[in-house]
């Protein structure tokens, strides 16, 4: 009852964006189960570029983007940094953000092969953050405009 009733307290904005941030989480998290991810990035395409052209005038900024994205992981099983960097991708094109999704790999001091996924805007990290210097970064495709 006191997370609903501080879900209630929050601007209508925030409320959106959470609400926008759970449902984008759980449909990728479904997405990468049941998809190619180039598919998956297709239909995020799709997704992200129908909504910009309804954006509200005064767009949420990438710290609360970011913000809403933490908050909501907590509450979809199964979230990895790629699904969290993917959502972000789409809500930060959908508020007229420029974002960028990396995934770079890097070897643990057993050898085995790690792999992280973050999402950049305007030079900064969004979502993903941490220790990245130790990635190798893989090319991501290029962005189709369907």
């Amino acid at each position: 009852m006191k997370r609903l009733y501080r879900f209630l307290s929050l601007p209508s904005r925030d409320r959106r964006l959470l609400i926008k941030a759970i449902l984008l989480l759980g449909v990728i998290r479904l997405g990468l189960w049941l998809l190619f991810f180039q598919t998956l990035q297709g239909l995020l395409l799709r997704i992200q570029q129908k909504s910009t052209r309804l954006g509200e005038a005064d767009p949420s900024s990438p710290e609360r983007i970011a913000w809403a994205i933490r908050v909501v992981s907590r509450y979809v099983p199964g979230v990895t940094c790629l699904i969290q960097a993917l959502a972000a991708q789409v809500l930060l094109e959908q508020e007229g953000h420029p974002a960028c999704l990396r995934i770079g790999v890097a070897k643990d001091k057993n050898g085995r092969l790690q792999a992280h996924a973050w999402t950049e805007s305007g030079g900064k990290v969004v979502v993903g953050g941490g220790n990245l210097s130790s990635y190798t970064l893989l090319s991501t495709p290029a962005k189709k405009r369907l």
